[in-house]
């Protein structure tokens, strides 16, 4: 079953343009809810809605210990914990406020407390208490508002991620959505410029990024075979961020993606109120040596008379074939998770930012070792011996 909380009017339903969950059904569940103004129940969905009934959880813990499971308020909120215990998937779509909940979705949470047992347990260092069902379910919340601080946003982050602890929760996900509508309608192009395309270390960053702005409407163009029709230039005018993915080649961008941006220019595919973003990753240690290609990436940008966003300069590209079981945000990866999670923060809400470069968590040394170890194995691979690597351009 799958349990749908929100605090939305038919304004703000048509504002947002629904595309969270991508099936009709729920639209139609959500709009009968609202006009309706009641809680909607079918056979594998629960809508839960503001129907002004409501009461606040008194804190008189007789859930816990007079009617274990139940909340002794009657205004048709008091089954919360046993729709928990069936629901495989709850999805809260609430008002951001000072990164909370809307009060009544706040208060919904609040009376979930039957949903748990009064005993304890240790779990990540801390103390919490035990679900009251082995059951669990994955949560997707997603918040919105307008002009959110990074403070809101962080806040609204780390109190999902608390309650996901406490309530037991397999998987949770936080969304956000700045602007009643214009976030869901988002169009992206992603272009990359490297040469090996699908092949490419760039490939794998894109992946790692698209994995966070998955819901929204992209288009995906390699540069080395990009053939500029009407119908691209179309796709590409009207689209509302252009993220450019690629390698650090000789200090610059490579030159078939310069090649590119200067028919780009030509033609005047781009739309001066597009936001451009791109992502530079270089065999070297250290991110910092991308910048050069970012700043020449803003030039074009100004030239277009485009609106910047955020360059994201990534070393140690040549790691990432090898870190494909870890886990983005751990590990060798952590850096580039926390970088990610911003730029992808920052291209959602179409934010402009300071420019991002990071190096791997790896040590240099090892990073400078394995380099050169790796060149010598591919070198033998094709016959050839390690002096034969260092012959003199005659």
């Amino acid at each position: 079953m799958e349990l749908i909380i929100h605090d939305l009017n038919n304004e703000k339903l048509k504002n947002l343009k629904w595309k969270i969950e991508k099936k009709e059904k729920i639209i139609d569940k959500i709009k009968e809810s609202i006009n309706q103004n009641k809680i909607i129940a079918d056979e594998d969905m629960f809508i839960i809605c503001d129907n002004n009934k409501i009461k606040s959880c008194m804190g008189c813990f007789e859930c816990w210990i007079k009617i274990p499971g139940k909340c002794k308020i009657r205004d048709g909120y008091e089954n919360l914990a046993k729709l928990y215990s069936k629901a495989d998937k709850v999805v809260i779509i609430s008002q951001c406020v000072y990164g909370s909940y809307s009060p009544f979705v706040k208060n919904v949470l609040d009376r979930t407390i039957p949903y748990l047992l009064p005993f304890f347990k240790f779990k990540n260092k801390e103390m919490h208490h035990v679900a009251r069902n082995k059951s669990r379910f994955d949560l997707n919340v997603y918040f919105y508002g307008k002009n959110l601080t990074q403070s809101e946003k962080m806040a609204a982050k780390e109190i999902v991620k608390a309650n996901s602890v406490n309530l037991n929760v397999k998987n949770f996900k936080v969304s956000f959505l700045e602007d009643q509508g214009e976030w869901w309608n988002m169009k992206i192009t992603v272009i990359n410029g490297s040469p090996k395309a699908v092949k490419s270390n760039s490939e794998i960053l894109g992946n790692y990024l698209l994995s966070l702005i998955k819901e929204k409407e992209i288009k995906k163009y390699y540069s080395i075979s990009f053939k500029l029709n009407d119908k691209i230039k179309n796709e590409i005018y009207n689209s509302d961020v252009l993220i450019f993915l690629f390698p650090l080649y000789v200090d610059g961008i490579p030159s078939n993606l310069l090649k590119l941006l200067v028919e780009f220019e030509k033609e005047k595919v781009i739309k001066s109120g597009s936001k451009i973003y791109c992502a530079v990753n270089n065999g070297f240690y250290e991110g910092k040596q991308n910048h050069l290609a970012i700043l020449q990436m803003k030039n074009w940008c100004e030239k277009v008379q485009a609106k910047w966003g955020q360059g994201v300069g990534v070393g140690a590209g040549e790691l990432l074939p090898y870190l494909k079981k870890c886990k983005l945000g751990k590990g060798p990866l952590k850096n580039l998770g926390i970088a990610l999670e911003k730029f992808s923060d920052n291209i959602l809400n179409l934010k402009s930012d300071e420019d991002i470069y990071i190096n791997p968590n790896w040590l240099r040394i090892l990073y400078f070792v394995q380099g050169s170890i790796s060149w010598i194995l591919k070198a033998r691979k094709n016959n050839l011996r390690v002096r034969e690597l260092f012959r003199k351009n005659d």
